[in-house]
Order: structure tokens, then C-alpha cells, then sequence
């Protein structure tokens, strides 16, 4: 059950990386516009 969590820990993670790296790059593009 524990490491169940953890990797949903770790899921949610990556998740949240991606998600800003996805909002970082549309916020360059406003700007560069």
C-alpha cells in the first residue's frame, strides 16, 4: 500500500513538472510577442 502511494506521489510529480514546463513555454511565447 505504501509504495501504491509513492508512486502516485511520483506520478503526480512528473505531472506537475510537465504542466509548468507546458505553461513556462506559452508564457515565452506571449512575451516574445
Amino acid at each position: 500500500m505504501k509504495r501504491l502511494t509513492y508512486l502516485f506521489l511520483v506520478l503526480f510529480w512528473a505531472l506537475s513538472a510537465i504542466a509548468q514546463d507546458k505553461m513556462f513555454a506559452s508564457y515565452q511565447d506571449l512575451i516574445s510577442d
